[in-house]
């Protein structure tokens, strides 16, 4: 499938922490290994993952944490970028939520506040 591939492909080019892993992981996806019938089976997702927890459970450890740990950032950076585009601090925001605020004092639009937030505006206040 494609993001498996996709996967695989990362693993493969990237040179950094899972350099060790990448040529074993490419090769394994494209390896066959026989089931409890004895007919030939081309790896799956699950296979080679029980695989590699097996083999190598340092490395696949650290790869589920760092996984984790993108997830969790990529939120984080998400709702501050919303938070940028509106104008408002987490302060703010959770003032508006619990109905202590109407609404944000210093909205100027999106494209305004984020010219604001990168430090892109003019140095003029309105």
């Amino acid at each position: 499938s494609l993001s498996l591939s996709l996967v695989s492909r990362f693993l493969r080019d990237s040179k950094l922490v899972f350099w060790p892993l990448t040529h074993r992981v490419h090769r394994l996806w494209q390896a066959y290994f026989l089931d409890g019938q004895g007919r030939s089976r081309q790896v799956t997702l699950s296979v080679l993952c029980q695989y590699l927890l097996e083999t190598e459970p340092v490395m696949s450890g650290l790869f589920l944490f760092l996984l984790l740990l993108s997830v969790l950032l990529t939120g984080f950076v998400g709702f501050h970028v919303y938070l940028a585009t509106r104008g408002c601090t987490v302060n703010e925001h959770s003032k508006v939520k619990t109905k202590k605020l109407s609404a944000f004092p210093y909205d100027k639009g999106v494209w305004s506040n984020l010219r604001e937030f990168l430090l892109l505006h003019s140095g003029k206040r309105d």
